[in-house]
């Protein structure tokens, strides 16, 4: 029983679908997505279509990242404020990989997609490892922790690796390659913009990547 961590996605399919091939999960193992799924790359509506099918091969987690996040706000909110933000992190791409023009006023992620979106943890925990978007804030029990700090925090985090006693997995901050610090391991190695996608299993310290 395999327990793997899928660092950002940011739309890249192609790319998705050779790391699953890779890794061949079966049922009995988990597969947990640190998210941003969508935004930045070609095809975030397969990104999201693939990963929800996939639920029938293994037991899949998808987490929210904080590219999610903007585009469940402004979904709720429909505040140009917030589709601005949304738009300037490039939310764009994701609209255009459903088929909408750009600027469409009508544009808008379908309504599956979007509960599957509401749908997902800030965080997971798999025995003493703590899977999560953008980190932890340090000195917080993990049940107190503020959302935004789960879906943003950087630096803060990931700098202080002596304030954790537990392994956390982590994304959003792209690395060029793996990043350990004590029991912290950071697994955006930058897809979207021409690095590696990787998939990491903590309990066997494995690596995978296309």
């Amino acid at each position: 029983m395999a327990i793997w961590a899928i660092g950002d996605v940011h739309g890249c399919r192609d790319r998705l679908e050779d790391l699953w091939r890779r890794l061949g999960p079966g049922r009995d193992d988990t597969v947990i997505f640190l998210g941003d799924l969508i935004d930045r790359g070609p095809d975030p509506a397969g990104v999201i279509r693939f990963v929800r099918e996939r639920s029938a091969e293994a037991r899949v987690v998808a987490l929210r990242g904080n590219h999610e996040d903007l585009c469940l706000t402004w979904h709720r909110t429909r505040d140009p404020a917030d589709r601005d933000l949304w738009m300037g992190n490039k939310g764009y791409t994701t609209l255009e990989s459903y088929g909408f023009a750009p600027g469409d006023p009508d544009a808008a992620v379908p309504a599956g997609d979007l509960r599957f979106l509401e749908a997902m943890p800030l965080w997971h925990r798999e025995g003493e490892v703590v899977f999560v978007h953008a980190g932890l804030r340090p000195g917080v029990p993990l049940e107190r922790q503020d959302p935004h700090d789960l879906l943003w925090i950087r630096d803060e985090f990931y700098g202080a690796p002596e304030a954790f006693s537990h392994p956390v997995v982590f994304g959003h901050t792209p690395f060029r390659g793996v990043f350990r610090r004590g029991p912290l391991v950071g697994i955006d190695t930058g897809a979207v913009y021409g690095g590696k996608l990787t998939a990491y299993e903590p309990f066997e310290d494995r690596v995978v990547q296309v």
